[in-house]
């Protein structure tokens, strides 16, 4: 499966910096598979056994972008699939778990806040309970999630305001029609979810049409049309974006990098790193970003 750092940050509004949102929390999850669910590390309010579930007081977005697992309410219990995009209703009880046999990587953000209560919850939540709604691979929606992860990492005032309005792009998600999708979603989202969780693997992309009972061919103009790149440069660039993610971390050396992210030399990896970036990933490390 994909393999990017696991973070997760819990913020606290500040009282002079109040524009009607408060971003409560912000996280990225890659949960193997049959590994402990939730993992350790998250604040009470947050955490919960699945047996008793959990309540919140606040409203949660969660995007699952490989893999599989359960979401129930009182309600009623789904299947959850990569591309779906979970949505809590504040103080609605309910409860979600990757599958054993796949895990899932996944990314949340909760949000509260005058603002939220008069414009948005209706929108998004138009019958005042926790839904789930079938998304598909959102490339743009990854990237708003990344760059939100990373406005967090920062105090300065201005970050803190940037970050709202990547919360909002994200909630449009969340709104907006996907009709277009659904033409191919039924070919292009399995093979996106089966890259994403095999990511640093051979993938065998003659084979992996073959087994969605249709020609290479066809579903390479399938895919293209889905993501906007063929399958192979779709996983070069899987692997690149997590390959910049690790990058971060001054401790990993450039060739460990290479070989993590599922490159077989290090000069091939710098070597694609430049093409796909226009930089080296020194340079991309030696980074700074005012």
């Amino acid at each position: 499966m994909l393999r990017k750092a696991d973070f997760f940050a819990y913020l606290t509004a500040r009282p002079d910096d109040d524009w009607g949102i408060d971003l409560t929390v912000v996280g990225h999850q890659q949960v193997a598979p049959h590994a402990k669910y939730p993992p350790p590390g998250h604040p009470r309010a947050y955490d919960f056994k699945w047996k008793d579930g959990r309540q919140l007081d606040e409203y949660h977005v969660v995007y699952v972008t490989c893999g599989a697992g359960d979401f129930e309410t009182r309600r009623n219990a789904v299947k959850v699939a990569a591309g779906d995009l979970i949505l809590i209703y504040k103080n609605d009880w309910h409860r979600y778990r990757p599958c054993d046999e796949t895990g899932w990587e996944a990314y949340w953000v909760g949000l509260k806040g005058s603002y939220i209560e008069k414009y948005i919850c209706g929108k998004v939540f138009s019958h005042r309970k926790s839904t789930l709604q079938r998304l598909g691979y959102q490339p743009e929606l990854i990237k708003l999630f990344d760059q939100l992860i990373e406005l967090s990492r920062r105090d300065a005032p201005l970050f803190k305001i940037a970050s709202l309005g990547c919360l909002l792009q994200i909630i449009a998600y969340a709104t907006a029609p996907n009709e277009e999708r659904k033409l191919h979603g039924s070919i292009a989202d399995p093979a996106i979810d089966l890259i994403r969780r095999n990511l640093f693997a051979k993938v065998d992309f003659h084979e992996l049409a073959s087994t969605l009972g249709i020609s290479y061919s066809r579903f390479r103009s399938i895919f293209k049309e889905a993501t906007g790149l063929a399958p192979h440069q779709f996983l070069l660039n899987e692997r690149i974006a997590c390959a910049k993610r690790l990058l971060k971390d001054p401790t990993i050396e450039i060739k460990t990098v290479g070989y993590k992210t599922g490159f077989p030399s290090s000069s091939y990896f710098c070597r694609i790193f430049r093409r796909k970036t226009g930089m080296t990933p020194s340079a991309e490390r030696a980074k700074r970003d005012y």
